[in-house]
């Protein structure tokens, strides 16, 4: 074909229909055309890049961005996972024990209402009094103002703190549950195999349960509230007590006792805890029949 200018229209698209012209217009158009329908462009330079990521350095402030956000972006997956998994150990919870022992010092639960309520049926009488009377917990709940309840175990991980919630997540009242009393009535809820002489903190420290039990009406009511804090504990035992154990250690301003008792004539034993300084006053009179105790009444 000759290279000079078309002479008319007619020469012009004659020219224009040229094989040479056409194929290169029609190879342009499919890749372009199979560009937006398949983004094969982007996959090969996905795949190129791919290949190549390992031999380019991260760095700048690009990469740095990429890396700040997919660091946050694990994160906040890991705090929805862990919330997650709180609730539904939560919901799993039968007692305030087991509550407690899912979760981490720092970390809480939302409990509905009714379940807060059969965890708070479910406490022994020393706990339950400890965190809120019946009345007024009856009296927050009769207002109808409580939607849920929000549970934390705290940083220290020695107690649950209880946020009772309105439908605005307003905090109507706050209550405290120690963690140590929670541990005293589940360790009361089992009778072991044996007698004391197996614990060696009671060594030395073994007496007649009659004793005992003299010694300790002796004293006020309220020095014997709080010796045998779960006092029906031990009037379910199917057996006559015949010793009681008091413990040379003090954890938590409490103090160990074993009450040995003949079940189906086969030695049991059930350990309570009692307050330190309440416990001292008997153990004083134990000890030196006829004393007062004076140099033990101090409250810890």
């Amino acid at each position: 074909m000759a290279w000079y200018h078309p002479r008319n229209v007619g020469e012009y698209l004659w020219r224009l229909s040229a094989l040479h012209v056409v194929l290169p217009v029609l190879a342009v158009f499919c890749l372009a055309l199979g560009e937006l329908r398949f983004d094969w462009a982007e996959r090969i330079m996905g795949a190129y890049l791919v290949t190549t990521n390992a031999g380019r350095p991260a760095s700048g402030q690009i990469w740095e961005v990429g890396r700040q956000a997919y660091s946050a972006h694990q994160e906040l997956e890991k705090i929805v996972t862990d919330r997650i998994a709180n609730q539904r150990q939560a919901r799993e919870s039968a007692t305030f024990v087991d509550l407690a022992e899912r979760l981490q010092p720092g970390q809480g639960a939302m409990l509905s209402v009714d379940h807060f309520r059969r965890l708070y049926l479910d406490l022994p009488e020393a706990p339950a009094k400890e965190m809120a009377g019946p009345l007024r917990l009856l009296e927050i709940l009769s207002q109808g103002r409580c939607d849920r309840v929000y549970v934390c175990k705290n940083t220290a991980g020695s107690g649950l703190t209880i946020h009772l919630l309105d439908r605005g997540n307003q905090v109507i009242e706050t209550l405290d549950l120690p963690l140590h009393l929670l541990w005293l009535s589940r360790e009361s809820a089992v009778l072991h195999d044996g007698r004391l002489e197996q614990w060696p903190d009671f060594q030395g420290s073994i007496y007649p349960a009659e004793r005992f039990f003299r010694e300790l009406g002796s004293l006020p009511e309220e020095v014997r509230a709080a010796v045998v804090v779960q006092p029906r504990r031990l009037l379910e035992i199917d057996g006559a007590i015949v010793r009681v154990g008091i413990s040379n250690q003090v954890s938590e301003g409490y103090i160990r006792l074993g009450f040995e008792a003949l079940v189906a004539g086969v030695p049991r034993v059930l350990m309570v805890r009692g307050r330190e300084w309440a416990v001292w006053q008997v153990q004083s009179r134990l000890e030196h029949p006829g004393a007062n105790g004076a140099g033990f009444g101090g409250r810890s």
